[in-house]
C-alpha cells in the first residue's frame, strides 16, 4: 500500500491524485531500521489505528516506535520516509511546503481531467446536448461542471459564457437561458457593474413581462435582489427599496389574472421576499422600520377569513389612523386589548399549583431575583455601550462629531416615530388567502427576530425546527435554509475554537429575550393558529432552552438559574391546562428537552417513565392520532437510551479530548418489554416478522396486499403508506428489538443496506425520510466501535462505505459523522483520500445547493483534523504557537469557500475568526493588521449590507482618511449607525467631554 508523499522528500515527480495508478495491494516498503521488527503477515496492518484508542495521527503497535516526537530520536527515520540519509531536527509537517499547491482540491480535479472518466463524462454531455438542445438541465449541468475541469477564473467565466451564449442561439425565447447567462456574468469580476446594472433592468422590466413561466420570473426578481445587495459598487438602500417597490406592484398585479392555486403560490413566494426585505432592513440598521413591516402584516391578516377581501385597502387605510395614533402594536406590551378577538377561556386559567409555586418563592427572592436580573442585563447594556462608545472616542472625534451632526435632526434617530406608514410601510403590504400562509408568516417573524430554536448536536434535517416546521407542512426559502444550515454547522466550531472568548447570545442578538418572550405568548394566544397551537408551545419552549444553553456555554451562571426557573414555570403553565393535561406529545419534547438542551439525563429518564405510566393506566382507545403520539414517546426513549441526542457532542469529545470512554450498563431488558407492550397495543401481536414486513411493503413504490390490508380506507397499510413519518419510527422500533434480541450489529446492518436502502433508491426519495434512520443506525455503530469496542476500525469504514454507495441522495447525518469519524484514520488512509475527493466530486453534487453543503463538511473535516494534530505537534521555539502542517490546506478551504458563496455574513465571518485563531503560525497567512483589515474591506465589498461589518471596519481604522472613506460609503450606500435617544444624549456628553479636555 503506498504510504503517500514523504514528509521529507523534496523532490516532487508527479502530484498525488485519487488516481496516480497506486494499487490498494502494494507492498509497502519500510525503512531499514523497523524492517527487523515486522514481519510480512503485519506489513498491511502496520497502519491500522490500534484497539487502545490512541489518538495519534499515525499509530503503530509498536511502542517503541516514536509517534511525533522526532527529537528525540534523531538517529531514526520520520515514520514511511524512504530517505536513506539522517535528517536533523525539524517541524513535522504533513504537507510538505512543496507539496502544498499540488495538494489542494481545485488542483486535484483540474489534472483529473486527463482521467478516462471525467472525458467519458464531458463527451456524454456535449453529445446528450447535440441530441437535446431545448434541455436546460443538460446545458446547465455542462456549464456548471466546467468548474471542475478549469483552474483560472477567467477562462472558466470565458468558457461558461460562451456554452451560454450557443444555449440562447437555439432557444432564444427561454427565459431560464438569458437569466443563467445575467447570473454567469454577475459572478465574472471582468464585467462592468454599470453595463450589468442596466442589462438586468433591461430584463426585469421588459423580457419577464412577455414570459408566463411563473418559477423562472420568480428566480429573475430574486437574483435580482442578490445582484444590487451584494455589490458594493452599486448597492444602496434607496436603490433595494425601489426595486421592492416595484417587485410588489408586478406581483399584485399578477395576483389578478391567476387562478386561485396559482394565486397561493405567487404569494408564497411574495412571503419569502418580503422576509428578505426585512432581513436587509434589520442588517443594515433600519430595526424599527423592519419590525413595523412585520407588526403591520400581522395586524393586517390577523382575522385571515381563507379568501381575498375586497375591502383589504380600507383595512389597510384604518391601521393606517392606528398606526398614527401609536397604539400598541403586535408584540408590545398590553396588546390586543379591545382589538385583539378573545381567546378561549382555557388559555387564560392558570392552575393552583403554579400559583402555589409562585408564592413558595419569598418576597425577598423574587424581589432580588428582579432586582439582580435588571442589574445584569443593565451592566450589559452599559458594558458594551462604553466599549463602541470608547473605540469613537479613541480612533476619530472628527467623525464622531460627523455623525453627531447627522443627527441632530430627530428624523436620523431609530425610533418607531420616524417610520411613516405611507412611505415605509404602505407599498411592502399585501393581503394573504390562506391559514397555512399566515403560520408560514408567523414562523417568518420568528426567524427574524432570531427566536427559532437552535440545532444542538445534530444537523438542520434532524433538528427540533425541522421536525416541528414539517409538522406544521411550513418550508423556509432555500436562501433561509442554507442559512440555518451554516449557523447549525458552525456553531459547535466557533465554541471549540473559541473557548475563551464570549460572543454574542444568538437567540438574543438584536431584540431582547423579553420581548421574543412577549411575542410568543402573543402568537400563542392567537385565533388563527389553533389548529398549530402545540407545534408553536413547543417553539417557544425550545426557543428558550436554547437560550439556557447559550448562557450555560457562556458561564452565566445567576442568569441561568433565573431563566431556568421561568422556562419551567412556563412549562408547568402549559401542562397545567385541560386540553394538555393529559397531552403524551407535550411531555414527550419536555424530556427531549431536559436531555438535548439542559443536558439533564436523569430529569429526561423520569419524565418518560411517567410517561409510560400513564400509558399503561390511561385511555385505551385506539385511533391513527394516539399510535401516532405513542411511536414518537417510544422513538424518543430509544434515542435517549442510545444516546442519539448527544452522538457529535460525544464524536468530538471522544477524538479531540481524549477522554475515556465509560460502558454504561444497557437495561435492554426495560426497553424490549416496553416495545412488546407497544406493539401489542397497537397491533394485538408481538410477532417482529409481521410488523417489519408491513413496514417494508409501505417503503414499496407499488401496493402490495398483506393480512393488514383490509376492505376500509382506514387499515393500517393504507395509514402508513400516507404517513411516512409514522412508517419511519415504526421501522425504527423495529431495528431496536431486532438489534436487542439478537444482540448482532451485523444483522441489524445487513437488513438496513440489502433491504431498506433500495427501496428508498428504488423511490427516487431525498433524505428526508431516510435521516432519523440512518441517525439510529450511526449511534450503534458509534456505540459498537467506542463503547463495546466490537468492532474494529476497518469494520466501521466498510459499513460507512456500504451506505455510501447505497444512497441515490446527499445525506447531512451520514456527511457529518463520517468528517468528524474520518478524524481517526491515518491521513494516508485509502478511505480518508477517497472521501476527500468523492465529497467535493461533481457526481455527488449535482447542485448548488449540495456544493454548499459538501464544501462546509469538508472544511469541518480539515478544521477538525487541524485541532487534533496540534495536539501531538512540538512548539515552534519554545512558542506557545503549535502547528499541525495542516494551515495551508485548511486557509485553502476556507478562502475556496469564502470566494465561492461571498453573499454569506457567517463564512466572513468565521473566516476571520479561523484566520486570527488557527492559522496565525504561518508566516505567509500571520494576522497582521493590514491582513485582517483586507479580509475585512473583502467582506464588506460582497456584504455591504452588514452593519456589522461596517462596525468592525471602523474599529480598526488607524487614520482619519480611513474614518472618511468607510463614512462616505455608508452615507452613499444608506447604512445608518442609528442610535436611541438616549444612547445619542450620551454619545454628546462623551464628545464634550473628549473636546474639553
Amino acid at each position: 500500500m503506498s504510504a503517500g508523499p514523504s514528509v521529507v522528500r523534496t523532490e516532487i515527480k508527479k502530484p498525488l491524485t485519487s488516481d496516480s495508478g497506486t494499487k490498494d495491494n502494494t507492498k509497502l516498503t519500510l525503512p531499514s531500521c523497523f524492517r527487523k521488527n515486522v514481519n510480512k503477515k503485519q506489513e498491511n496492518d502496520l497502519y491500522e489505528i490500534d484497539l487502545h484508542r490512541d489518538r495519534a495521527n499515525l499509530t503503530v503497535q509498536y511502542t517503541r516506535i516514536p509517534k511525533y516526537n522526532l527529537s528525540l530520536y534523531r538517529s531514526q527515520k520520520p515514520l514511511g520516509s524512504k530517505i536513506m540519509k539522517h535528517r536533523p531536527k525539524r517541524t513535522i509537517r504533513y504537507f510538505h511546503p512543496n507539496l502544498i499547491e499540488q495538494t489542494t482540491d481545485e488542483i486535484q480535479y483540474s489534472s483529473s481531467v486527463h482521467d478516462s472518466e471525467t472525458k467519458s463524462h464531458i463527451e456524454k454531455l456535449n453529445i446528450k446536448v447535440r441530441e437535446q438542445p431545448h434541455s436546460y438541465e443538460l446545458w446547465k449541468e455542462l456549464i456548471d461542471y466546467q468548474q471542475y475541469i478549469i483552474d483560472k477564473k477567467s477562462l472558466l467565466f470565458e468558457k461558461q459564457l460562451s456554452i451560454i451564449d450557443r444555449a440562447i442561439e437555439l432557444n432564444p425565447n427561454r427565459l431560464m437561458f438569458k437569466l443563467l447567462k445575467l447570473n454567469i456574468k454577475t459572478k465574472c469580476p471582468f464585467v462592468e457593474r454599470e453595463q450589468l446594472m442596466i442589462e438586468w433592468n433591461s430584463f426585469v422590466t421588459n423580457d419577464t413581462l412577455k414570459s408566463s413561466d411563473d418559477k423562472t420570473i420568480n428566480d429573475t426578481w430574486f437574483s435580482y435582489v442578490q445582484f444590487l445587495s451584494n455589490h458594493i459598487e452599486i448597492f444602496s438602500i434607496e436603490k433595494l427599496l425601489l426595486c421592492f417597490k416595484n417587485y410588489f406592484i408586478n406581483y399584485k398585479y399578477r395576483l389578478e389574472t391567476r387562478s386561485e392555486k396559482e394565486k397561493k403560490l405567487i404569494i408564497n413566494h411574495m412571503i419569502d421576499m418580503f422576509h428578505l426585505l426585512t432581513c436587509l432592513l434589520k442588517e443594515s440598521g433600519y430595526y424599527e422600520r423592519a419590525l413595523g413591516l412585520y407588526q403591520t402584516m400581522i395586524d393586517i391578516n390577523i382575522d385571515i377569513q381563507g379568501q381575498r377581501n375586497n375591502n383589504f385597502q380600507m383595512k389597510v387605510q384604518s391601521y393606517e389612523d392606528k398606526w398614527n395614533s401609536r397604539k400598541t402594536r403586535f408584540g408590545e406590551p398590553n396588546y390586543g386589548s379591545g382589538d385583539l378577538p378573545s381567546t378561549t377561556t382555557n388559555d387564560q386559567i392558570i392552575v393552583d399549583n403554579i400559583e402555589k409555586e409562585l408564592i413558595n418563592l419569598s418576597s425577598n427572592e423574587n424581589k432580588l431575583f428582579d432586582q439582580q436580573s435588571s442589574l445584569l442585563s443593565w451592566s450589559k447594556i452599559e458594558q458594551g455601550r462604553e466599549q463602541y462608545f470608547q473605540t469613537l472616542m479613541n480612533n476619530g472625534i472628527h467623525l464622531t462629531s460627523k455623525i453627531i451632526g447627522l443627527m441632530s435632526d430627530s428624523s436620523q434617530i431609530d425610533d418607531s416615530t420616524n417610520v411613516l406608514f405611507d412611505r415605509h410601510i404602505q407599498p411592502f403590504i399585501f393581503e394573504l388567502i390562506d391559514h397555512r400562509q399566515f403560520v408560514q408568516l408567523i414562523v417568518h417573524f420568528l426567524h427574524f427576530l432570531n427566536g427559532l430554536p437552535l440545532a444542538l448536536s445534530t444537523t438542520y434535517s434532524t433538528s427540533i425546527l425541522n421536525e416541528l416546521l414539517s409538522s406544521m407542512k411550513i418550508s423556509l426559502s432555500s436562501l433561509n435554509q442554507e442559512q440555518l444550515f451554516i449557523q447549525t454547522e458552525l456553531t459547535y466550531l466557533w465554541n471549540i475554537t473559541n473557548q475563551k472568548q464570549q460572543h454574542s447570545l444568538k437567540t438574543e442578538q438584536v431584540f431582547s429575550y423579553d420581548f421574543i418572550n412577549r411575542v410568543y405568548q402573543q402568537i400563542i394566544t392567537l385565533p388563527s393558529i389553533k389548529n398549530h397551537r402545540i407545534d408553536f408551545i413547543l417553539l417557544y419552549w425550545y426557543y428558550l432552552a436554547s437560550n439556557l444553553y447559550e448562557l450555560k456555554q457562556q458561564n452565566a451562571t445567576h442568569q441561568y438559574k433565573i431563566r431556568l426557573k421561568t422556562l419551567q414555570l412556563t412549562i408547568k403553565k402549559y401542562l397545567s391546562l385541560d386540553e394538555y393535561r393529559t397531552c403524551l406529545r407535550l411531555y414527550t419534547h419536555y424530556a427531549r428537552l431536559e436531555c438535548e438542551y439542559l443536558k439533564r439525563p436523569n430529569e429526561c429518564k423520569r419524565l418518560l417513565e411517567l410517561c409510560f405510566e400513564t400509558i399503561k393506566t390511561g385511555d385505551q382507545s385506539q385511533s391513527f392520532e394516539n399510535s401516532y403520539a405513542l411511536c414518537h414517546w417510544l422513538v424518543t426513549y430509544i434515542f435517549y437510551e442510545y444516546e442519539c441526542y448527544s452522538l457529535f457532542d460525544r464524536m468530538f469529545t471522544n477524538i479531540l479530548n481524549k477522554t475515556k470512554v465509560t460502558i454504561q450498563s444497557e437495561n435492554n431488558t426495560n426497553l424490549l418489554s416496553i416495545m412488546e407492550y407497544i406493539f401489542y397495543r397497537l397491533f394485538q401481536t408481538n410477532q417482529l416478522t409481521d410488523i417489519m414486513t408491513l413496514v417494508q411493503n409501505c417503503f414499496r413504490t407499488e401496493e402490495i396486499k398483506s393480512k393488514w390490508d383490509q376492505k376500509s380506507v382506514n387499515d393500517w397499510a393504507s395509514y402508513l403508506r400516507t404517513n411516512m413519518t409514522m412508517c419511519i419510527y415504526l421501522f425504527i422500533i423495529s431495528l431496536c428489538h431486532l438489534y436487542i434480541t439478537t444482540s448482532s450489529f451485523v444483522i441489524v446492518s445487513n437488513f438496513l443496506i440489502d433491504t431498506i436502502l433500495p427501496l428508498f433508491k428504488k423511490q427516487q426519495q431525498g433524505s428526508a425520510h431516510l435521516d432519523l434512520i440512518i441517525k439510529f443506525y450511526l449511534c450503534l455503530l458509534w456505540r459498537e466501535l467506542f463503547n463495546k469496542q466490537k468492532l474494529t476500525y476497518g469494520d466501521c469504514t466498510s459499513y460507512l462505505k456500504n451506505i455510501f454507495d447505497n444512497l441515490n441522495c446527499q445525506c447531512l447525518l451520514l456527511l457529518k459523522f463520517s468528517s468528524i469519524y474520518t478524524i481517526e484514520l491515518p491521513l494516508y488512509n485509502k478511505f480518508v483520500r477517497d472521501y476527500e475527493q468523492q465529497i467535493l466530486s461533481f457526481k455527488n453534487n449535482p447542485t448548488t445547493q449540495c456544493r454548499l453543503i459538501s464544501k462546509t463538511y469538508a472544511l469541518i473535516h480539515c478544521l477538525l483534523r487541524h485541532l487534533k494534530i496540534k495536539q501531538f505537534t512540538p512548539t515552534i521555539n519554545n512558542n506557545d504557537r503549535p502547528v499541525s502542517g495542516y494551515e495551508n490546506r485548511l486557509h485553502h478551504m476556507i478562502k475556496t469557500i469564502v470566494d465561492d458563496y461571498s453573499n454569506y455574513f457567517e463564512f466572513w465571518s468565521f473566516f476571520i475568526h479561523i484566520e486570527r485563531t488557527q492559522l496565525k503560525s504561518i508566516d505567509s497567512y500571520s494576522m497582521t493588521k493590514s491582513h485582517y483589515k483586507s479580509i475585512l474591506y473583502d467582506s464588506v465589498q460582497n456584504c455591504p449590507w452588514s452593519k456589522v461589518l461596517y462596525m468592525k471596519v471602523i474599529e480598526n481604522s488607524i487614520d482619519e482618511n480611513e474614518w472618511k472613506l468607510f463614512s462616505n460609503v455608508m452615507m452613499k450606500s444608506g447604512i445608518r449607525m442609528y442610535f436611541t435617544i438616549e444612547e445619542l444624549e450620551v454619545l454628546k456628553e462623551l464628545v464634550t467631554i473628549k473636546n474639553d479636555t
